[in-house]
């Protein structure tokens, strides 16, 4: 018909007689990403981290939506009943040192503790207020147990402390000399390593000249096919709970806060959605 679109599909070789074609259809690429609260909703563990993707997800929905000029009251209404949970388990779990394990009175760990952090932070940006004490005893922790990145064995270790770095730069408490050191030693940063380093470099001085090498590092490593454009790991970080998906939204996000007038960026979010299975992607992050 005028004005039609014809679309190819692929059909897989397993496929059988009495298979069927779904079709899903959303009114932009952005819309679908409702679809995955609910699977988050209802997962079935709860671990630390766990309890923060349940709620965080469905907190950014929201700021978004706001930005848009977009009420949406049932989601309103369950980000609060999720936040009111999962506030009030994540504080009652802080361990004495200030921080979180990935089990509650596990080991403390930086990664669990600045993902928590993290979605502290959010939360009470949005209105949603969090005891100040608490956040600061976690950044404390975080403070102390920093390593000098040339003294690391692990590079994942390395993509941990971009994270942290990225984490206390939103909440004010970023140390521009520690960036510094962590900068130095960029190329063992794995792509969404480098991407968080940036946001906390940019967060800090909007005007570094820095910010812009690990950006154009960036943009020069993106990955174009007919499916979108994505960012592929040399080897995905398991400890740290990494996925290509993963990096090329954590990539996406600082591309959005650093340079977004970027036009490879709606091909990155076309990626994204198609990256997806039944309407959700396959890991909490």
């Amino acid at each position: 018909p005028a004005g039609g679109v014809t679309e190819a599909i692929y059909v897989p070789q397993s496929a059988t007689d009495d298979g069927e074609l779904s079709v899903m259809l959303d009114p932009s690429l952005g819309a679908g990403m409702l679809e995955g609260l609910g699977f988050l909703a209802h997962y079935p563990y709860e671990c630390n981290e766990q309890t923060v993707s349940r709620f965080l997800p469905n907190l950014f929905t929201v700021r978004a939506l706001n930005e848009l000029n977009i009420s949406d009251p049932d989601l309103e209404s369950q980000l609060s009943y999720q936040l009111g949970i999962g506030v009030q388990q994540l504080i009652s779990r802080q361990n004495l040192d200030g921080a979180w394990g990935y089990w509650p009175q596990q080991q403390s760990t930086p990664f669990i503790t600045a993902y928590v952090l993290w979605g502290l932070n959010s939360a009470d940006a949005l209105g949603y207020p969090v005891s100040l004490d608490n956040r600061n005893r976690a950044a404390d922790y975080l403070n102390s147990a920093f390593v000098a990145p040339a003294d690391v064995t692990n590079d994942w270790q390395l993509n941990e402390m971009a994270f942290v770095h990225y984490v206390l730069a939103g909440m004010g408490r970023g140390d521009a000399g520690r960036v510094s050191t962590l900068y130095d030693v960029r190329e063992r940063l794995a792509y969404y390593g480098r991407a968080f380093l940036a946001m906390a470099m940019h967060e800090m001085d909007a005007a570094d000249p820095r910010v812009q090498t690990i950006m154009d590092d960036l943009a020069g490593a993106a990955n174009l096919t007919a499916a979108g454009a994505s960012w592929s790991e040399a080897a995905v970080d398991y400890t740290l709970l990494g996925s290509d998906t993963r990096t090329t939204a954590i990539v996406l996000g600082a591309f959005t806060q650093i340079r977004p007038d970027e036009a490879i960026l709606p091909n990155v979010v076309r990626w994204l959605m198609s990256a997806r299975t039944a309407g959700r992607w396959a890991t909490t992050q």
